[in-house]
């Protein structure tokens, strides 16, 4: 996909902080390929040709340095915050809660105050379906954030979120947060490779739940998408200042049917026994319990069980109205372009 400039005005210095992750690198190339300056911000390099014919600078720091965080923000007309520890666990070791309190609250918190300190005026978060409560089924923006026993991946991501949002109007910083659903597309790095693991080695053997519950995705371009046309709306009296916003492919799915296409592709059977829901939930969290006490990680986390049995799964027409978001690969589309990398995993695990 080829991202065009949507509003007159010229080209902008971008920092995307989290440059070298997955949706990172895929917001610097679209950024760079329409013309604007960039800059990615990470503790860790982006693999080999990732930008290759295209001009990003890379800085390699922590979020947790405020003076590193401060440097790579100076002279930016906009920044992209998409870096977070993602961990879905409840139950936790201490080390493990302060890592994530520390990335992806303070931080936020970092770049937040970076931004003010250096005059930006304007900052697009990339927050998560997990802040807000479940089950849900198709509500909007209203609906109720994540309280203080959710896990620590929501409820550090609704409390980064607050940050952010907060700080929309002090001087000449406006805000806004993107909610996306579970991403995916050629390349992704944290649930195909888990999935194929399993797949490969005959876990997929039960059906989680009453096949009932839907959860929503998004593709990763158009996740790219709707981050540029945030980024291009943040002016003083947009009615994007300040507004948190679902984006999703509008299409929510059971966690199986999702990767029904895979399964079946990859020479597989889709499982008929069915797990309740209760029982994995329960069992998920007896493991969390176990892990935090020093035993094992968990096969599945209690967030991770909610998600699959029960609805997880938001209206996007805020995004629709205010942002001009239409979600342009469905389903199915994206599963046959994530095919091959899909394939190429298997072949490998």
């Amino acid at each position: 996909m080829v991202y065009a400039r949507r509003m007159s005005r010229s080209a902008s210095r971008v920092l995307v902080v989290g440059g070298a992750g997955y949706l990172g690198r895929s917001l610097a190339r679209a950024l760079a390929q329409r013309g604007d300056t960039v800059r990615i911000f990470d503790a860790r390099r982006p693999p080999a040709g990732a930008f290759d014919g295209l001009d990003v600078e890379v800085v390699v720091g922590d979020l947790t340095d405020r003076a590193a965080v401060r440097a790579a923000v100076t002279g930016m007309d906009g920044v992209l915050h998409c870096a977070s520890a993602i961990t879905t666990l409840t139950f936790a070791r201490a080390a493990v809660r302060a890592r994530v309190q520390r990335v992806n609250v303070e931080g936020t918190r970092n770049v937040v105050t970076a931004c003010l300190e250096a005059g930006v005026p304007r900052l697009v978060y990339t927050s998560s379906i997990n802040v807000v409560q479940m089950p849900s089924a198709g509500v909007d923006e209203s609906f109720a954030t994540v309280g203080p026993f959710a896990d620590l991946y929501g409820r550090s991501k609704a409390a980064a979120e607050r940050l952010v949002l907060g700080a929309d109007g002090r001087g000449v910083l406006h805000t806004c947060a993107i909610r996306p659903g579970g991403i995916y597309g050629p390349g992704e790095e944290q649930h195909f490779p888990r999935f194929v693991r399993e797949l490969k080695a005959g876990k997929m053997v039960v059906y989680l739940g009453n096949g009932e519950s839907r959860a929503d995705n998004i593709y990763i371009d158009d996740l790219v998408d709707a981050h540029l046309r945030a980024l291009d709306r943040l002016a003083e009296g947009s009615p994007v200042n300040g507004r948190a916003y679902f984006v999703t492919d509008g299409a929510p799915l059971h966690y199986f049917e999702f990767f029904k296409p895979a399964v079946l592709a990859l020479g597989h059977r889709m499982p008929k026994v069915a797990l309740p829901g209760p029982v994995l939930i329960s069992a998920a969290a007896v493991f969390e319990a176990v892990h935090a006490l020093g035993g094992p990680a968990p096969f599945t986390t209690v967030m991770e069980a909610r998600k699959i049995v029960q609805d997880n799964w938001y209206s996007i027409e805020a995004a629709r109205r205010d942002l001009g978001f239409t979600p342009a690969v469905d389903h199915a589309e994206g599963m046959r372009r994530c095919m091959p990398y899909l394939k190429a995993l298997y072949a490998q695990a």
